[in-house]
């Protein structure tokens, strides 16, 4: 479940790391985004790094093996491409905790709660920078794994 996990920041994280290299300042402001937003990226970039590093350490700590990043690729030309991407890589992260969350005790339930919490502030903020309601449902979705993979698999080039 950790791996799983791990992959899924994994991905996030260099979604995040690709679009702040990709898009400037000044990309944002022409695209009818204020600049600063593009500061809240670094900050949630910065956390889905966190998360990797975290997850890379438990599993270590319990005696396992960390997944390697895979090699992604992102279908986004523009900034509102990256906006509506992030947002749903961010919902199926929140949906994928929640559905592992039965196999789950302890501090390992306790970790994976503190990153869903983490990622369903990054969906409520893109929800709302989209236009969207920023909780727009009374309950969110869990996904299983084969429903996350099926997501994921859309930005995955390779894996070692």
């Amino acid at each position: 479940i950790l791996n799983f996990a791990l992959t899924l920041e994994h991905l996030e994280a260099a979604f995040y790391k690709w679009g702040l290299a990709k898009f400037s300042s000044s990309d944002y402001d022409s695209s009818g985004y204020s600049s600063s937003i593009r500061q809240n990226f670094v900050n949630v970039a910065n956390q889905e790094a966190t998360h990797v590093q975290i997850l890379t350490t438990v599993i270590k700590a319990l005696g396992g093996t960390p997944v390697p990043a895979c090699k992604y690729m992102f279908p986004v030309k523009n900034v509102h491409d990256f906006l509506l991407v992030a947002r749903a890589l961010e919902v199926t992260g929140v949906s994928a905790y929640l559905g592992q969350v039965a196999g789950l005790n302890g501090n390992i339930l306790t970790a994976a709660a503190t990153i869903t919490t983490v990622e369903a502030r990054h969906s409520t903020f893109l929800n709302e920078l989209l236009g969207g309601a920023a909780s727009p449902y009374p309950f969110d979705t869990p996904l299983t794994a084969r429903e996350v993979i099926t997501i994921a698999i859309n930005f995955i080039k390779s894996c070692p």
